[in-house]
């Protein structure tokens, strides 16, 4: 088929996307950089699916088999100037975005209340315990302890009402569980 005017075919040579700015893309229907995670070329913040349906007065967030802030699920979440910059990831989570869910891998840094040494001081968990972040519950599961166990308080949790679910599962481990197509 023809191209545009001005198509370069080298860009896409030269410019490999990753998983972040792919996610964004998806997230927010905007193009970025190889790192980039929901923001435009100029590092701005780009308003996420999940945020406008928010802003409709619909809830939103993620789940997913990885942490919650690796690159794919952050993007919609959450927003940075590179995929491995977790503080500013843990902020935009909870501070920006604040999804009604989020419920993914809590082990490492990539989560809100994950370490990430002298980068910052913020304890996310002291302050979700708090209610600094609205009626958030952080939902932990144990390696061996079926979900639907640790999942259970949700059934009396009513979004409309602000409650807020942070799930970690399974505790310990580096990613969820899951089976294949064939259930293997």
């Amino acid at each position: 088929g023809e191209r545009s005017l001005g198509f370069d075919i080298r860009f896409k040579q030269r410019h490999a996307t990753d998983s972040a700015s792919t996610a964004g893309a998806m997230a927010t229907g905007i193009k970025t950089f190889t790192g980039g995670i929901s923001c435009d070329i100029y590092e701005a913040p780009v308003t996420t699916i999940v945020e406008e349906a928010m802003h409709c007065g619909m809830h939103g967030g993620v789940v997913s088999s990885v942490p919650m802030l690796h690159a794919t699920p952050a993007a919609f979440i959450s927003h940075s100037n590179h995929r491995n910059n977790g503080p500013q990831l843990q902020r935009t989570m909870m501070e920006t975005v604040n999804p009604t869910l989020a419920i993914g891998n809590c082990n490492g840094r990539n989560y809100p209340g994950g370490r990430f040494g002298v980068e910052h001081d913020i304890d996310y968990q002291a302050r979700i315990a708090d209610g600094y972040y609205g009626k958030w519950t952080v939902l932990r599961n144990e390696i061996g302890k079926p979900a639907d166990q640790a999942l259970a308080p949700m059934a009396t949790m009513d979004p409309d009402d602000g409650h807020k679910v942070m799930g970690c599962f399974p505790d310990q481990a580096s990613n969820m569980p899951y089976r294949g197509v064939d259930s293997t």
